[in-house]
């Protein structure tokens, strides 16, 4: 078999951020010979079923399995893989070095860059480039020690078509969840279970400001809050879901940053934050962090708002990322 791209993504959010440029090819003609290999959290993404036509490769996603079956694509020109933690990202890295062909990694979101970029030893995969959201992320990934000379600013394809909304009305909340447990446990200072308690405390206090509440789960969360019917809540799986209503509530996710960008108001939750900052939209000064119930109060009815500033970086995102892979293969 012979293609000119292998897309390797690791989780929904991966899938998210290729996705518009996935569609754009699915319409054209002369595009590279592409293909997909997908992890079983990449899976779970509901783009398999709005883009049923996409060419996705079914493959067992373990090292072993990975490396088995790469050798078959006896001509590739350059691999394009997430950086979520995989075993078969790092493999798909390491291969492609061994063929000498070009690797590409991307980062849809402001964090932990060093250690998505690293291999179980700690160190750097081999890469010729590292797609970046934004300047403010090739800095802070220098800061981490990523050398300058593999980052270049790219954008978010994910992010530059979500256009502000009719406003909802703030009551209507939505709590976007997060595996915080599952991968950090108490690292951070708080996990999606503390902040959760922290929002059902205000709510118990302020009952006229929260007319309905919901809770959206990540994919890969397991537990989710067993208190609901005392809220008056309701668990949905839709993230459509964010733009129909006022208020969304969060730890970090890339859900928040899309209902930042629809002009919904957006605050993170963090109960005892600890350590670095892992909401990207707080650490860079677009939205407030909420550590108490006094502040959560104190937010809700004075957010900070200022989306038209991020969404006017990531114009013309899904453009320079097929631009420099058409030159990448040509």
């Amino acid at each position: 078999m012979s293609f000119n791209i292998v897309f390797v993504v690791g989780n929904v959010g991966s899938v998210e951020y290729l996705a518009p440029l996935w569609k754009r090819w699915l319409k054209q003609k002369n595009t590279p010979k592409w293909r997909i290999i997908a992890g079983p959290s990449a899976r779970l993404s509901s783009i398999w079923e709005k883009l049923p036509n996409l060419p996705l490769i079914n493959v067992q996603c373990n090292e072993q399995g990975f490396t088995e079956w790469l050798p078959t694509l006896n001509q590739f020109k350059c691999v394009v893989a997430s950086a979520t933690y995989w075993d078969f990202e790092e493999a798909a890295c390491n291969y492609a070095r061994l063929q000498k062909q070009p690797v590409f990694r991307f980062l849809d979101t402001w964090y932990d860059y060093h250690k998505r970029l690293s291999g179980h030893e700690g160190h750097i995969l081999p890469v010729d480039t590292v797609f970046m959201i934004d300047q403010q992320a090739i800095n802070e990934a220098i800061d981490q020690g990523i050398p300058a000379s593999m980052l270049t600013s790219i954008g978010q394809p994910a992010w530059e078509n979500i256009k502000s909304m009719p406003k909802g009305d703030n009551r209507d909340v939505i709590f976007v969840g997060q595996p915080i447990e599952q991968y950090y446990g108490n690292r951070l200072g708080y996990t999606q279970k503390s902040c959760w308690q922290l929002l059902q405390k205000v709510t118990n206090k302020h009952p006229d400001l929260f007319r309905k509440i919901y809770y959206l789960p990540h994919p890969e969360e397991t537990n989710h809050p067993e208190n609901l019917d005392e809220l008056n809540g309701k668990l949905i799986y839709s993230k459509e879901q964010i733009y129909n209503v006022g208020t969304v509530l969060g730890m970090y996710s890339s859900l928040m940053t899309d209902a930042f960008l629809a002009g919904r108001l957006v605050v993170s939750l963090q109960s005892d934050p600890q350590g670095d900052e892992m909401c990207s939209l707080v650490r860079h000064n677009y939205i407030n962090r909420a550590t108490s119930e006094e502040e959560l109060l104190a937010f809700l009815s004075n957010p900070l708002c200022k989306p038209k500033t991020l969404s006017s970086s990531l114009e013309g995102s899904c453009d320079r990322l097929e631009k420099y892979l058409q030159r990448s293969v040509h």
